[in-house]
């Protein structure tokens, strides 16, 4: 108002203006000082005018500068000031004190917004609150309710125009001065901030704002996540808890505020340093104990005792499902369990523990058959390769235990019940296995007939790498492919199914002085690094299919820890980067040096425990290689095993015969051509349970399926090798939870599924081995997945590539998740596709279903949903 008065008369010094002569202190407008005053009295207003025209100042003991502005407030009218006086003043007029038009004018409006209008006290906190550079001008040159609000907001709270989101709401109100600013606007005007900041952040804000109000800034966080739990849908009839949290605020806050708030509240711990979160989340637990309901923890993500709640409730649960196996609703809150454990952020650090559960739940759902071993070396290989490994690495990690009092218990049951059937196996497979010592069909490939039958066919086609994990285990195996997988390598199969289609076994006894030998020599032979150096470089087959100058290479643990246990040395990558050099082959006794230690073996075998063969896989990709993966022999575990005598120089689980000399009960003798001890015979145990030697984390040297069958893996980053093909290394049928399926629609599709081939190859995509039954129709998905395909070929072009079996398995299982997200890699064992390839497989199957801008198939952070219903649809309904 006194600018616009200034506007219309430059040229006075003093503005008169209706108003209460209350006023406000001296401000600056327009770079003049303004000195304001007030009066009620005709006589006293014309002293000031007069003194500030003498320079003489307004007041006692108060001068102006000789160039301020004087502006009076006074509520007397023209008449009783005097013409004279009026006259003197900018524009000849007393200005009436509109406050619409000077909240106007502070912010260059023309107008005033509807949704403004009758909110006095926010024009009267506008005007008091002007901060000393003005307001910024609107825009639309028309004043709304949101720019006024936000002004007010930056001015009173000091909360910012780029704080936009209730997490940094959060921020801002975590600050210790935040509380204080609040408490100090009026509450006429506070409660209108307080609307529009719920409108702007969310119902969240309101929460914030009634924490703040009841000076419990502090645990803003967490009673955040205890508004949370005790507003959960799923927290049941929590009157007095809720109660009790509302006494702590002094009013009410609704649920969707609570809930709203405690999901920032989780963003705002996975922000806040470890100590700082750590804090928060046992200041959490101590508030929920506070309103009585320390039991419902579990209903948030965040709080430590939560995670205990899920994990006993995925005890409790698993219990309940494995004294019924056959109920599927059973089977189905099992899994939501202990899916709900794995949601839990301690999950993360513990992730172990999760890692078990889903063991436990495998273990149960595969239930109490004996393996079916075959009645040859070769189809025993094949049964364990499918379903055995898969069945220790299950075991193993349950047979770990818990600290936790329900899962202990089930976790020694199930134990239990499996180490007592495995032992019946075992003794089952020991006359399978004892084949292994005398001369092998052809279905079968020795240790010592890998280089000439895989690594130098290989190598004829492409330069080769081969890997020698040292005591890798096809358990082992079944964990570490699955790594490989995500850096990018798949296992190959030869079209000709000729190479690397064959169970591999070790030479007997299983140890390293004669597998590994015969191994790296390529004949049945004993000996140590140095002899096996000599046999690689001079092996025939290596020699044929690479130059004089560049001969095959095999390097050991000390070639490979040359440069420290943190990289690899210069000399060893040139060599494997050299792809003029056909074969390179490396040694890496991470899994067997384990072995011998007394401490606790690692809970898995991942690329970092494996090192260097990050390093090593790197190089191999970028000359271009293949990579040959095997083993010279398995191990077991040290799990409550029980020492024997044994008179002779034998090794942890083999002794040598004697005149006379017989195998015990858990013992058998094996002799021939393939027994590399003196003598070619020994005796082997078949018992998991028996050693001759002192007790450490492992052993090896006996005849169970772990110890003699080895994986032997012809694996490629890309296309390598013409007329080879990726293949996927699926679980058995047991591995993963299917939900409960929908009845089968009425009509469906009948018709025969494929029978499996009479001799499944090691890479194959196979079904479980146990006794099957007749072939049936094909289920539910399978059959309009079939129909699926029909209805899209005239969709298809040149571009897509998808093969039908592949597309089909894709949208079978896609389709029996009935909308729900599936990881890709556990899509990819479903359907028995290679995991590395099916993020390709799924981006062709969205071009051929995803058409006019409709997402059919949507695949986002690694996991793909179908919509059934609309792709139906889009075909006619079928």
């Amino acid at each position: 108002m006194v600018e616009r008065a200034l506007r219309q008369d430059s040229s006075s010094l003093v503005v008169l203006v209706r108003a209460d002569p209350a006023h406000p202190p001296d401000v600056r407008v327009a770079g003049h000082t303004v000195t304001v005053r007030g009066s009620r009295s005709p006589l006293e207003v014309r002293a000031l005018v007069a003194r500030h025209a003498d320079g003489a100042g307004t007041g006692v003991g108060e001068g102006d500068e000789p160039d301020g502005l004087l502006v009076i407030l006074s509520d007397r009218d023209s008449h009783e000031l005097g013409d004279d006086l009026v006259n003197r003043a900018a524009g000849r007029r007393i200005w009436p004190l509109d406050r619409w038009q000077a909240v106007k004018d502070l912010f260059g409006a023309q107008a005033v917004a509807a949704d403004l209008g009758g909110k006095l006290h926010l024009v009267d906190a506008l005007v008091e609150a002007r901060p000393v550079d003005g307001y910024p001008p609107v825009r639309s040159g028309v004043l709304d309710k949101e720019t006024a609000l936000g002004a007010l907001q930056q001015v009173y709270l000091g909360l910012s125009p780029d704080v936009a989101t209730l997490d940094r709401l959060i921020t801002w109100a975590l600050r210790p001065e935040a509380a204080n600013r609040l408490n100090r606007v009026e509450a006429a005007v506070l409660a209108d901030i307080s609307e529009f900041l719920v409108e702007r952040f969310g119902a969240g804000a309101g929460a914030v704002l009634a924490v703040l109000e009841a000076g419990r800034g502090a645990d803003l966080v967490p009673l955040a996540l205890v508004g949370g739990i005790l507003h959960h849908p799923a927290a049941g009839p929590r009157e007095g808890a809720q109660v009790r949290l509302q006494f702590e605020l002094s009013r009410a806050v609704r649920p969707a505020a609570w809930l709203e708030l405690s999901r920032a509240a989780e963003r705002a711990l996975a922000a806040a340093d470890p100590a700082q979160s750590h804090g928060w989340r046992q200041r959490a637990e101590r508030l929920l104990g506070e309103v009585q309901a320390s039991d419902a923890a579990h209903l948030s993500d965040e709080l430590p005792s939560g995670f205990a709640q899920r994990l006993a409730a995925a005890a409790s649960a698993l219990a309940a499902w494995d004294a019924a196996p056959e109920d599927h609703h059973l089977a189905d809150a099992a899994h939501q369990a202990i899916e709900r454990a794995a949601r839990h952020r301690a999950a993360v650090p513990e992730a172990d523990r999760v890692d078990r559960l889903h063991m436990a739940a495998r273990l149960v759902r595969r239930g109490r058959d004996p393996l079916a071993w075959g009645h040859t070396l070769a189809e025993a290989g094949r049964a364990y390769q499918r379903e055995g490994a898969w069945l220790d690495w299950a075991r193993t990690l349950v047979s770990r235990g818990e600290s936790a009092p329900g899962l202990a218990a089930l976790y020694g049951t199930l134990t239990a019940r499996f180490d007592t059937a495995r032992r019946a196996d075992n003794q089952a497979f020991a006359r399978i296995g004892a084949t292994a010592a005398g001369s092998l069909t052809a279905d079968v490939v020795g240790v010592e007939a890998v280089l000439a039958g895989v690594v130098a066919p290989v190598a004829a086609e492409v330069p080769v790498l081969l890997v020698v994990l040292d005591g890798m285990s096809w358990a082992n195996y079944a964990e570490i492919i699955q790594h490989l997988a995500r850096v990018g390598w798949s296992p190959y199969r030869d079209g000709a199914g000729g190479l690397g289609d064959r169970p591999a076994v070790a030479a007997l006894p299983t140890i390293t002085e004669f597998s590994r030998t015969s191994l790296l020599c390529g004949e049945l032979r004993s000996g140590s690094g140095d002899s096996e150096k000599r046999g690689f470089a001079a092996h025939q087959a290596l020699i044929d299919v690479g130059t004089a100058r560049k001969p095959p290479l095999l390097w050991h643990k000390r070639d490979l820890r040359a440069g420290g246990l943190d990289s690899v040395p210069g000399d060893v990558l040139a060599a494997v980067e050299d792809e003029k050099r056909r074969v390179v082959g490396v040694v890496i006794n991470n899994i067997d040096e384990r072995l011998k230690d007394v401490a606790q073996p690692p809970s898995g075998w991942g690329l970092d425990e494996l090192d260097p063969l990050r390093w090593l896989l790197d190089a191999a990709r970028r000359a271009g290689r293949a990579v040959v993966l095997t083993a010279d022999h398995g191990h077991l575990l040290e799990r409550a095993t029980r020492q024997l005598p044994a008179p002779g120089s034998g090794g942890d689980r083999w002794r040598p015969t004697f005149e006379g000399a017989r195998a015990g009960e858990d013992e058998i003798t094996v002799t021939g051509p393939r027994v590399v001890a003196p003598g070619g015979s020994a005796v082997l145990p078949w018992a998991e349970d028996v050693r001759y030697a002192a007790k450490h984390n492992g052993y090896h040297g006996g005849l169970t399926p772990q110890e003699l069958f080895v994986p032997l893996a012809v694996l490629a980053a890309e296309d390598l090798l013409p007329g080879w093909e990726p293949v996927a290394v699926k679980p058995p049928a047991w591995w993963h939870h299917r939900p409960t399926a929908p009845p089968v629609a009425a009509g469906a599709a009948t018709g025969q599924r494929k029978a499996p081939a009479s001799q499944p190859t090691l890479f194959d995509a196979v079904e479980d081995q146990r006794p099957q039954p007749r072939p049936t129709a094909p289920t539910e998905h399978e059959a309009w997945a079939a129909k699926v395909l029909v209805a899209l070929e005239p969709r298809r072009n040149a571009r897509i590539r998808l093969r039908d079996e592949q597309a089909a398995a894709l949208l079978a299982v896609l389709a029996e998740f009935a909308g729900q997200a599936v990881g890709e890699s556990r899509l990819a064992d479903l359907a028995g596709l290679a995991p590395t390839r099916v993020g390709g497989y799924l981006a062709q199957l969205q071009e051929l279903i995803n058409v006019d801008g409709y997402a059919v198939l949507t695949v986002l952070g690694g996991e793909a949903r179908l919509d059934r219903p609309l792709l139906d649809r889009q075909l006619g309904g079928l």
